[in-house]
């Protein structure tokens, strides 16, 4: 009888999505009924279904602040709702797809709740039948490879009473490592003079699965390992997010690079078996000889304390390469071979807009 009754919630649910495929809200019957049916701004009224729901008396408010440089429109964002109590069942489900509007709503159940924002999903809505109560959320992931550069993936969580007005922050769960330029002065060495040729950029020891909630899990699937890996690039939607061929060579005036890639937080602040620091790695060639430049990428100088690599954080670098670097890019920089300025920075936010509940 249960798995008959799920069935028909199952088919409930989809056949709501199917009426109200924008802005619509929806709540799996599974386990005990807890009443809701969708509530639309804008929409007709909608009938009380068999399986229980009943229309929701409150409803909260919330203004959500996207970041500065998203590039066009939001692509989608899941929204789900739960109740603040002991069970931390689901009260309610959104998908918003991409749309202009500024002003979405839904009405839930009174009480405290905590929602729980996905932006530019990777995932289907079908993907959400499953989740029951909160503890489910830590069990979604993403997939770098799939990464948009105009869409990245963000996230955020509200803890509200229903009813009032609220402002959550969004946040990309990528950082961003910003090659802004690079120049070459061999000056004193047997090669003074000499440029740097046939020039790529890339990342290493790169981190590309992460919960979307991350709560400070560890990276959990590294890719480049300790060096660039076609096997790894090829399964890339756009593999210009770890990699970057520079065009012409690269002498004493520096460069602007345009080099700007993307990984998923790495927080080893010591670097072992299984937890190898992300690097940020130069490519070239001096004299028909090829050389590597790699360089951890950490929140502060690296004093065995610091950091890693943080979610919504630029990373930007300005690099003067002094001698010849390393025979293989997982191997340190010798000491006198390379310059760096570094500045690090939080992704600032963009003017905000309304999403209300």
């Amino acid at each position: 009888m249960k798995e008959s009754r799920d069935h028909h919630s199952l088919a409930f649910v989809r056949s709501i999505i199917s009426i109200f495929y924008h802005n619509s809200f929806i709540l799996p019957c599974l386990g005990p009924v807890i009443p809701l049916v969708p509530t639309l701004h804008g929409c007709g009224s909608v009938p009380t279904p068999d399986c229980g729901f009943v229309v929701a008396e409150s409803s909260v408010t919330t203004k959500v602040a996207v970041p500065d440089d998203r590039q066009g429109s939001m692509r989608a964002m899941d929204i789900l709702v739960f109740n603040d109590d002991e069970l931390q069942r689901l009260d309610c489900y959104q998908r918003m797809d991409e749309s202009n509007d500024e002003d979405f709503f839904v009405s839930s159940q009174k009480g405290a709740k905590i929602i729980m924002f996905y932006a530019n999903s990777q995932h289907s809505v079908e993907d959400w039948m499953w989740i029951g109560s909160l503890s489910g959320v830590s069990d979604v992931s993403v997939s770098l490879e799939k990464e948009s550069r105009d869409f990245p993936v963000m996230s955020g969580r509200l803890d509200v009473t229903a009813g009032g007005t609220y402002t959550p922050t969004l946040e990309r769960l990528s950082a961003e490592i910003v090659l802004k330029s690079v120049s070459c002065n061999f000056a004193g060495k047997p090669y003074d003079g000499e440029k740097l040729e046939n020039v790529s950029v890339y990342l290493t020891n790169v981190n590309a699965e992460s919960p979307v909630w991350p709560d400070g899990q560890k990276s959990s699937r590294f890719i480049n390992q300790g060096r660039l890996s076609e096997n790894d690039m090829s399964r890339f939607s756009d593999p210009s997010l770890v990699f970057h061929s520079l065009e012409g060579s690269i002498g004493e005036v520096p460069v602007n690079t345009g080099t700007r890639l993307r990984c998923y937080p790495n927080s080893s602040a010591k670097e072992g078996p299984g937890t190898p620091f992300t690097r940020l790695v130069i490519q070239g060639d001096i004299q028909g000889v090829t050389w590597y430049w790699p360089i951890a990428v950490r929140g502060r100088p690296d004093d065995g304390k610091s950091a890693g690599v943080e979610r919504n954080t630029q990373y930007t670098y300005d690099i003067l390469i002094t001698g010849k670097g390393s025979a293989d890019p997982d191997t340190e920089i010798e000491k006198g071979s390379i310059e760096i300025k570094t500045e690090i920075l939080k992704w600032t936010e963009k003017e905000e807009y309304s999403v209300q509940f």
